[in-house]
């Protein structure tokens, strides 16, 4: 659970929030409010780390709070639309990483780039990448 007050984090920064690390917190659909424990106390940050939470889905509530999502292996099953419907018709960037999610069958948008996913035998086991390692595969050739 995120302290009450924990989305005006940003108001004490000297510097606006770049990531917010929240892997491995055993956030779980099954033990509490996703809403009152999670959703409605993320700050405004760049980047969101929420791997290896089982949260069941990415609330609605999060949408225009970062432009980086990392939600890899969370017992994903929905996606909010709005989350990407901020950044559809715009020139920002978005991301999303939400690798390792089987019960997620499909997503309620459609990408304005998608990307040839690496073949197996180029996988590495580590879950981060550098530039360099994503350069080698050949998205960026």
């Amino acid at each position: 659970m995120l302290p009450k007050g924990f989305e005006l984090i940003e108001h004490y920064l000297k510097e606006p929030l770049n990531v917010l690390n929240l892997s491995n917190n055993n956030f779980s659909i099954d033990n509490g409010n996703l809403n009152e424990d999670l959703w409605n106390r993320l700050p405004l940050t760049r980047c969101l780390l929420l791997n290896k939470n089982s949260i069941f889905e990415l609330s609605c509530k999060i949408s225009g709070k970062f432009s980086e999502l990392h939600a890899m292996n969370c017992n994903l099953h929905y996606i909010c639309p709005q989350i990407y419907k901020r950044f559809g018709d715009s020139n920002i960037c978005f991301e999303m990483n939400i690798a390792k999610n089987p019960t997620l069958k499909s997503i309620p948008f459609i990408p304005k780039y998608i990307y040839q996913p690496i073949s197996a035998k180029e996988i590495q086991t580590d879950e981060w990448f550098t530039v360099e390692d994503v350069k080698n595969v050949g998205f960026f050739k």
